[in-house]
């Protein structure tokens, strides 16, 4: 039997694409696709199969674009908790450092304010060295003086010259 058939424009292009996508001329493609549509099995089987299997294709790439979504959510949630435990450990290095440099503030003023005021008791104790050490040279220049007063008017008593050479001064007293 022969069949001759008037299509449009559009439609040739679509019947072309199809045969050129299966590889076949295009009068077996039609031929064959009119036999699969009479026949009614076919066509239909080969759609169907093609939908499952696209449809599947699908199924598969939503649950692996899923379990990607799931691990990029936990990925950021992982992240997120670092970075927060990153500020934390910042915050509490500042609070560190400001304690150590109170501490340290402290500590030097303490020393400075321990420094003077052991700088104030050893001039205290200077000042009252020395004044016991005046007291003692007035007292011993004193005592040096009635002494040769003594000896003065011992000899003048006496009336020789003779012993006083023969008195011998002590080297501990410091004579004028």
């Amino acid at each position: 039997m022969r069949i001759v058939l008037t299509i449009d424009d559009k439609l040739g292009e679509k019947i072309e694409k199809a045969a050129v996508k299966e590889k076949m001329k295009r009068n077996d493609w039609v031929i064959r696709t009119i036999s699969e549509s009479v026949s009614g099995s076919g066509s239909k089987k080969s759609e169907s199969l093609d939908i499952t299997s696209a449809l599947e294709n699908k199924e598969k790439e939503i649950s692996n674009l899923k379990e990607e979504i799931r691990l990029q959510i936990e990925l950021r949630e992982a992240y997120a908790q670092l970075i927060e435990e990153k500020d934390n450990r910042i915050d509490d290095l500042k609070e560190e450092i400001a304690r150590i440099e109170v501490f340290s503030v402290t500590a030097a003023d303490q020393i400075n304010q321990d420094k003077e005021e052991r700088i104030k008791d050893l001039n205290k104790m200077l000042e009252h060295l020395q004044g016991q050490a005046a007291a003692h040279s007035r007292a011993l220049q004193s005592a040096i003086i009635s002494r040769e007063k003594e000896d003065e008017n011992e000899e003048e008593n006496n009336g020789t010259q003779e012993h006083k050479d023969l008195i011998e001064k002590p080297k501990w007293m410091f004579w004028k």
